[in-house]
């Protein structure tokens, strides 16, 4: 962390702290974004406790299978969602916002894997477009997709290049006249986190006039995210976490969009009954079994932030947020794919020490056989 970075954090929890603060959560909702881990140690340092706050509690709204960090999914709160889809909803361009789509009157959802939506929404469903953002120049102009589109709603992925393209693919697709909204983290979210909410504000501009909504909406705490910052002896409110709206009307469309980014590396989709499993498509050398990452207790992941230098190491990753390195990596994924199909981490395999670690691997959750 950045000594400007950290000074920045602090004097904003200083200033919470004299304008009355109370509560852990308030002081968290108030931190712009800033790490919970910092939060905590700063609010211990002056007496106060980061146990059971007031509004604990899931959020997800039996979403199954949960989930995941590797694909950026903080859902929106459901008052949000409904006031984003009130006043968005008419013929729509949902982009990474599926409990948006899913209320709206009129939406199209673009997402990278629909049929993970479509097991979590049910009959709920958006029409939903199967689509890797990361790697088009250009949204298809064809079925779903044919536009333009009356408004355009964005969530991308809170680093570069994601909100930058994201907003040249959807502004794009507007009609003029339209609107194009996007969230965007909140100051503090990291040290980079003020130049990239003025780069994706000058890019916004170049579609027409821009405003600025702090706090416009607010996001659901994932389990995953509880059960890591719970390694670190921190329960988080149930919807502390918020951020801002860019809001255009788009009055120019001639935006390039950026080239497409090299991916990093793959990772193959499990579902696990409630959880979903990533594991690399990377090999590593010797024989199937998983190993402990670095630094942490069992296979219990305790950080949310991606800067953490451990995240490199880490071949697979659960909603339950616990990871590990694993070699033999084509053997492990049978193994997944046979326990994701019903079988028990022991039908799965008969080295019995491997089933045992992927029994703690998977929480010791038994797959249901429907």
């Amino acid at each position: 962390m950045s000594r400007g970075y950290a000074e920045a954090v602090q004097a904003r929890l200083a200033a919470l702290l004299a304008d009355g603060c109370t509560s852990f959560g308030a002081l968290l909702a108030g931190a712009g974004g800033a790490d919970p881990r910092v939060v905590a140690d700063w609010w211990r340092e002056h007496g106060g406790s980061t146990q059971a706050p007031e509004d604990r509690g899931a959020t997800e709204a039996g979403l199954r299978p949960g989930l995941h960090p590797l694909h950026s999914e903080w859902y929106f709160t459901s008052d949000c969602a409904q006031a984003l889809a009130n006043r968005f909803g008419d013929r729509l361009l949902a982009l990474g916002t599926p409990t948006v789509a899913a209320l709206a009157r009129e939406a199209i959802l673009v997402e990278r894997d629909a049929a993970l939506i479509r097991r979590r929404f049910g009959p709920r469903t958006p029409t939903t477009v199967e689509l890797e953002l990361g790697s088009v120049h250009e949204l298809p102009d064809r079925d779903a997709l044919a536009g333009p589109f009356d408004a355009a709603l964005l969530d991308p992925p809170w680093y570069a290049p994601h909100p930058r393209r994201w907003l040249a693919l959807a502004g794009r697709r507007v009609r003029l006249g339209g609107t194009l909204a996007m969230v965007v983290p909140p100051e503090l979210q990291r040290p980079t986190a003020e130049r990239e909410r003025s780069d994706a504000l000058a890019l916004a501009r170049r579609f027409g006039p821009t405003t600025l909504e702090s706090g416009a909406v607010r996001y659901a705490t994932p389990r995953f995210e509880r059960l890591a910052l719970a390694q670190a002896g921190i329960d988080v409110p149930a919807a502390w976490r918020t951020a801002d709206l860019l809001v255009t009307r788009v009055e120019s469309r001639e935006v390039e969009v950026e080239a497409p980014h090299d991916a990093a590396a793959g990772f193959e989709t499990f579902a696990v009954d409630s959880q979903l499993v990533l594991l690399t498509t990377a090999a590593r050398p010797g024989p199937p079994a998983l190993h402990a990452v670095e630094g942490i207790d069992g296979y219990c992941w305790d950080q949310i932030t991606s800067r953490d230098p451990r995240v490199a190491t880490i071949d697979v990753w659960t909603s339950e947020s616990r990871v590990a390195r694993v070699t033999g990596r084509d053997a492990i994924a049978d193994m997944l794919r046979r326990i994701a199909s019903g079988m028990t981490p022991s039908d799965a395999t008969d080295d019995r020490g491997l089933a045992a670690d992927l029994g703690r691997l998977l929480g010791g959750i038994r797959p249901s056989r429907d």
